[in-house]
């Protein structure tokens, strides 16, 4: 499990489920993935924006983006 492979993955999740508004199951079917693991993507994802302004700035920023 890289880094530079998880990270985009999970950051893919949570634009997924923000987005989308899907369920957990139907996020990691598209992800080929167990939906605790969606789950647990998500939430550190979440937690990350939290602590970290810039990369909740850059996460909005992508939200942004694809919304419009």
């Amino acid at each position: 499990r890289k880094k530079e492979i998880v990270n985009p993955r999970q950051i893919a999740m949570f634009l997924a489920r923000e987005i989308l508004e899907d369920s957990l199951v139907t996020i990691s079917n598209a992800f080929d993935r167990d939906h605790t693991t969606v789950m647990h993507g998500i939430d550190k994802i979440q937690k990350q924006m939290d602590e970290d302004g810039s990369f909740k700035e850059e996460i909005d920023a992508l939200l942004k983006e694809i919304s419009e």
